[in-house]
């Protein structure tokens, strides 16, 4: 399978989400595309219980949440007006946190800027969702490009992701791009000694059954805060594209 078909395939598991608010706090447009459907609401439409739960509805049959920023931004925004959405409780692929991690020279990718997704027209929260999956398609690109090119980097990110079950949608999305997940003891060890991730690579940390390894990294990070908690804030097919620095 192709880098192009990994990403669409991953893709259609996700909702990708988009919310425009105002200083205070209020929604004020919203728009998400799952597969081939788009929900969106406007400036001059109400946006309340009865909407966001249509929205909760569209989101449904996703697996995932993928947006820019939705972590700190669009997230608590949606837990402030509606907290018992289903939604929330969805594992979250947020392309800010792997801007840095894909393109670790220039973390800020050709269509962010600021923490913001980069519009080529009047704001679009539908349009702005998409541009965020194609700059996660060019995120994908770049990190599995890494790994094929014998990069350990990826392990590291998974590791460390993995300690928090807040951020169990950027560390599955790992998992699917093929990256290998290492145990807590490896991790540990390869941040005193990198030189010998390699070594952890090739077989001494990781085993063809990747359960007992996960139930080591859950077991460390039991307790941790989800990042939703830590700030608040308000304030498909189309979307994948070749990667073009």
């Amino acid at each position: 399978m192709d880098i192009i078909t990994q990403t669409c395939a991953f893709l259609n598991r996700c909702c990708l989400i988009d919310l425009e608010t105002n200083e205070q706090g209020t929604i004020h447009a919203l728009g998400a595309v799952f597969r081939e459907r788009r929900y969106q609401l406007g400036p001059k439409q109400r946006i309340g219980p009865a909407q966001l739960a249509e929205l909760d509805d569209f989101t449904d049959g996703a697996e995932f949440l993928l947006g820019h920023n939705i972590l700190t931004h669009d997230l608590p925004c949606l837990r402030q007006h509606a907290p018992n959405l289903r939604l929330l409780n969805k594992p979250v692929v947020d392309t800010l946190y792997f801007s840095p991690l894909a393109f670790p020279e220039n973390p800020y990718h050709r269509l962010v800027k600021n923490y913001r997704i980069v519009r080529d027209s009047i704001s679009d929260p539908v349009e702005d969702a998409l541009l965020a999956g194609r700059v996660f398609s060019e995120q994908w690109q770049a990190l599995t490009g890494q790994l094929s090119q014998g990069s350990d980097i990826p392990l590291l990110y998974r590791g460390l992701f993995a300690r928090d079950p807040g951020f169990a949608g950027i560390t599955a999305t790992f998992g699917a791009m093929g990256v290998p997940l290492l145990t807590c003891s490896c991790l540990e060890a390869a941040g005193d000694h990198p030189s010998e991730l390699s070594w952890k690579r090739s077989g001494g940390c990781i085993g063809n059954d990747r359960r007992p390894l996960l139930q080591k990294s859950r077991r460390s990070v039991a307790g941790a805060s989800p990042p939703g908690e830590r700030g608040q804030g308000c304030g498909h097919g189309s979307a994948v594209s070749r990667r073009n620095q």
